[in-house]
């Protein structure tokens, strides 16, 4: 089916932020601890500074923990709803 996505395997970034959009602070922090890898060295090169990235990122997934009641996993990919608040931090 088109638009469609299989259900989330348990642990995977969709799933986490699925459940963190239920409340589940345990699972947006390991959502955290499996991205922030990811994004933290697009936000220092895209940056240039260690405590502008680190304050970025904070803003990036304070965001992306706000709008988490509203993702769906069938719909959309996690990385790519991070991703697009990687790029709206770092085009401000």
């Amino acid at each position: 089916m088109r638009g469609r996505r299989a259900s989330p395997a348990a642990g995977s970034p969709d799933a986490l932020l699925a459940a963190a959009g239920q409340g589940d602070e345990r699972a947006f922090s390991a959502f955290f601890d499996l991205t922030i890898p990811l994004i933290f060295p697009l936000l220092h090169r895209g940056l240039g500074d260690r405590n502008r990235a680190s304050d970025a990122a904070e803003r990036i997934y304070v965001r992306v923990w706000r709008a988490a009641p509203r993702f769906r996993p069938e719909r959309e990919c996690a990385y790519a709803r991070l991703l697009a608040a990687t790029r709206l931090e770092l085009s401000t």
